[in-house]
């Protein structure tokens, strides 16, 4: 049986049923995420000022725990309800561990008519049913989804680390769910544990969880950049340079260096198109794989002020030097040098500085390997 202090509710195909009344809430806590395709809302409606005795917090526990079982189906997405200021509901975060957003103040038990705890209601399509038992919830549910992986959000600290170290740091959520949960000294001792694991791995997203994480950082560096922006926006909008650019590539094997640099000061600025033209020119010339482009391309790393920009520009350092196998030249020592001077001032920790220390690291290798070829 539900216990006396809950109740919930099941609200099939979100959009469905106009009709239903909806579920609102004063605050969101525990992060609130809405996957696209659900057909399952589960809704748990509590007050936690009514169990008083120890096997009370014991059932709580229980369908809590049995709510976090079911928020881990992909069809399914639970939501909690309670009536109380935030700062109960935070205390019952704390106690109980919810791995479902938890909405505070709410009296959406009104809207669906509810006198009394508890009672489960089960809504499919537009039929409403109450359920007093839970195993008629799980049979209403049916069976999970086959080949379904669990969101981010619905995975504990454990998972969470788990399916890091299998698919990598390169994504954002779990790295970022994962700050979020943990305390700040433990999440950076773990983030460097992960980088000790994996030292040939580019560690931009890593860097940068750090970086949030880190008390002694006070100044906190955004997630993203103009140049990184307005390179989104015109692959949905297009840009009216893309013509004028596509002309321009037809002759880039003929390029000067000095015409390199005029093309570059010549889309200087912030406007987004000016962004995505520099862009697109570091890009390209990092495809020609000609080491002599190395030299406009430190010309303008060292003047680039967008840190979307100057990764671009570090990569094609790297690409001028790469021959028709993929295999690096030797680079000059000179383009060493001016690439450490740039990584000595270099401050984005997120798409700038981590490549400029990859880009360090296969250059020096490329020259002590050619060193010791006889």
């Amino acid at each position: 049986m539900i216990r006396r202090f809950l109740y919930v509710l099941c609200i099939a195909c979100l959009g469905a049923a106009p009709r239903q009344p909806g579920i609102t809430a004063e605050k969101w806590l525990n992060r609130l995420t809405i996957r696209h395709g659900d057909q399952t809302h589960v809704i748990l409606f509590f007050d936690t000022a009514q169990p008083r005795s120890r096997e009370d917090h014991r059932a709580l526990q229980e369908d809590v725990e049995r709510l976090n079982k079911l928020a881990r189906r992909s069809d399914v997405l639970v939501l909690g309800v309670m009536p109380e200021r935030e700062e109960v509901a935070r205390l019952f975060l704390t106690r109980y561990r919810p791995r479902f957003a938890i909405g505070v103040q709410s009296g959406s038990y009104r809207s669906f008519g509810v006198t009394r705890f508890p009672a489960v209601v089960v809504i499919k399509g537009e039929t409403r049913q109450a359920i007093d038992d839970w195993n008629l919830v799980e049979q209403l549910l049916g069976p999970e989804p086959e080949g379904s992986e669990i969101p981010p959000e619905e995975l504990t600290i454990e998972e969470l680390q788990a399916r890091i170290e299998k698919d990598g740091y390169s994504s954002n959520s779990p790295l970022d769910i994962l700050r979020i949960r943990m305390e700040p000294e433990e999440f950076l001792q773990y983030c460097d544990q992960l980088e000790q694991k994996s030292p040939d791995k580019w560690p931009g997203n890593l860097h940068y969880q750090r970086h949030l994480a880190d008390p002694r950082d006070p100044v906190k560096q955004p997630p993203t950049t103009p140049s990184i922006d307005a390179r989104r926006e015109a692959r949905r909008n297009g840009t009216t340079k893309w013509r004028e650019w596509k002309e321009l590539l037809a002759t880039k094997e003929s390029w000067s260096n000095d015409e390199i640099l005029e093309l570059y000061l010549k889309h200087w600025g912030d406007a987004p198109e000016n962004l995505v033209y520099r862009s697109d020119l570091a890009i390209s010339l990092g495809e020609t794989r000609r080491p002599s482009f190395a030299y406009p391309l430190l010309d303008m790393l060292e003047m680039e002020p967008d840190p979307g920009i100057r990764f671009d520009i570090a990569w094609a350092i790297q690409g001028v030097h790469e021959d028709d196998s993929d295999h690096l030249r030797r680079p000059e020592p000179e383009v060493i040098q001016r690439l450490e001077a740039c990584l000595a001032t270099e401050d984005n920790v997120r798409w700038a500085r981590p490549t400029l220390e990859s880009v360090l690291g296969y250059l020096r290798e490329a020259a002590a390997e050619s060193q010791t070829t006889p």
